[in-house]
């Protein structure tokens, strides 16, 4: 499981980058002991096969093994945004216990080999070879967190980037269906027609219906790049497509809601409600469904927004999966799982009466 979960927090190109960075290190390490033996200055005890033994198929194989668990380690670290003073000790202890281990492991070997009898084991010697061991493993781990961090944050950075510019598509493309939706010349001309006969009976309510059509296209085409809006705004720019259809259908269509006051200020996706009433009146009636009521429900469960919507109209005749084809609710849902990823959900299906559908939302709740 752990082979698996490292899979997916890695790539090559970190690999490559790790790798080529304590290769480069560990030949200067080399470098560093062949001047120190040639000049005498040090390892004047080694042959240079003891060395080569000690720090290239111990040292070199021990501390790349332990590579992985620097990477997976710097990867939890990061995550859960541990402060850099844990993060170096906790680096420090790995650094110690890789140390430990290589001393004892290149012992060991000497041991087995026959190239140190047990009885000419230096303490004094093996305690400073453990202090330098534990110097180096700590700088290099140190080194590969940050090219470990510089990663995860140069990619994280992208993906909010690449989130953004989704979102940023995405909020575009709803403004542009809902645009294209309100603006298409059966809308207009059912709305404008209802108007001009209202013009005859109430003057009034034909005046009101020219002001909701104008606020209605106004707020579409001024409303800013905000993905996330109150529910009182939504609600606001909602009734006055509502009180068009109400003028359009006239007895035969009713609109209902029962909000929490308390959830007027929280934040839920612009545009999030007009596409699915559209499509419950493009669906609700029929030849048998001449009246329809929708009613809409907004309510706090737990810590998630419930929104339910649900009418009397014709049920639905294809299945959920082909529903969220149609371009307004693929939209809306696409839009959800950028916005939350996995925290909501979006349901729409047949009430167990068969008489009407009802849509369920789930999104986070939160506020200004």
């Amino acid at each position: 499981m752990m082979l698996s979960s490292f899979k997916k927090k890695v790539n090559l190109s970190l690999i490559a980058a790790l790798s080529t960075f304590y290769t480069i290190a560990f030949l200067i390490r080399i470098l560093k002991i062949s001047y120190l033996k040639i000049s005498g200055l040090e390892f004047i005890d080694y042959t240079w096969k003891e060395l080569l033994i000690d720090y290239l198929y111990i040292d070199y194989i021990t501390i790349i093994i332990f590579t992985l668990i620097v990477i997976y380690s710097s990867k939890q670290m990061i995550e859960k945004h541990l402060s850099w003073t844990k993060i170096i000790t906790t680096h420090l202890t790995i650094a110690i216990l890789i140390g430990l281990i290589v001393y004892y492991l290149s012992t060991l070997v000497f041991v087995i080999l026959g190239q140190c009898p047990i009885s000419h084991l230096n303490p004094a010697i093996y305690l400073n070879k453990i202090v330098n061991n534990i110097v180096f493993i700590f700088l290099i781990n140190f080194g590969m967190m940050l090219i470990v961090y510089i990663y995860f944050h140069s990619k994280k950075i992208k993906k909010i980037e690449f989130e953004r510019n989704t979102l940023k598509n995405q909020l575009t493309l709803s403004k542009l269906n809902l645009l294209k939706s309100n603006l298409q010349p059966h809308f207009l001309f059912n709305t404008l027609n209802s108007i001009a006969t209202l013009i005859y009976i109430d003057k009034k309510l034909a005046q009101n219906t020219i002001v909701d059509l104008s606020d209605l296209l106004r707020i579409l085409l001024n409303i800013q790049d905000e993905n996330l809006i109150s529910l009182e705004e939504e609600l606001f720019m909602l009734s006055k497509y509502n009180n068009i259809m109400k003028v359009r259908f006239s007895d035969h269509f009713s609109f209902e809601k029962d909000i929490e006051k308390n959830l007027m200020s929280a934040k839920v996706p612009s545009f999030l409600l007009q596409p699915i009433i559209e499509n419950s009146i493009k669906y609700g009636y029929s030849q048998n469904h001449i009246d329809l009521c929708i009613k809409l429900t907004v309510k706090k469960v737990n810590q998630q927004i419930m929104i339910t919507i649900c009418n009397n109209g014709a049920p639905l005749m294809k299945e959920f999966s082909e529903i969220v084809q149609g371009i307004g609710i693929s939209t809306t849902v696409e839009r959800l799982e950028t916005l939350f990823n996995n925290n909501f959900s979006f349901h729409m299906e047949n009430k167990k009466n068969e008489v009407g559908v009802i849509t369920t939302i789930k999104i986070p709740h939160i506020i200004s």
